[in-house]
């Protein structure tokens, strides 16, 4: 069974279909995107850090996959409404969308900067979709 139709018959989505993963740059976030982008999806990798998404996203291409890097506040809606726009204009329009944008296990921010990186910007994006 080939990558397309595994992706069409059992995971429920078009090869190519636009997905968007926040917090794309690292952890999670990243190996989503990879396996993603393995399955034939396009993938938009948003990241705060936008150095580390480029890079995320740059080893797709370099693997003849398809991800784009943006450089987004996931808890900024003026970014958010920005980053659907460009990536919709670029890569088509975003059917998928992975919100996983948030602090990294270890960090400085207090518990109510990481609810609201976390749930806030869940709440930002997918409002914004």
């Amino acid at each position: 069974m080939t990558t397309e139709q595994i992706s069409d018959q059992f995971l429920g989505f078009k090869t190519g279909s636009v997905l968007t993963v926040t917090g794309g740059a690292s952890g999670i976030g990243r190996a989503t995107v990879e396996q993603a982008a393995r399955l034939g999806l396009s993938v938009a990798v948003w990241d705060i850090n936008g150095a580390a998404a480029a890079e995320v996203a740059a080893a797709q291409r370099e693997a003849g996959l398809n991800a784009t890097a943006y450089t987004v506040d996931a808890t900024d809606r003026a970014q958010i409404r920005d980053a659907f726009a460009r990536t919709s204009a670029e890569l088509g329009p975003v059917s998928l969308l992975f919100s996983n944008a948030g602090p990294a296990q270890f960090t400085d921010a207090s518990f109510p900067a990481g609810i609201t990186a976390s749930l806030g910007s869940m709440g930002l994006v997918t409002e914004a979709w």
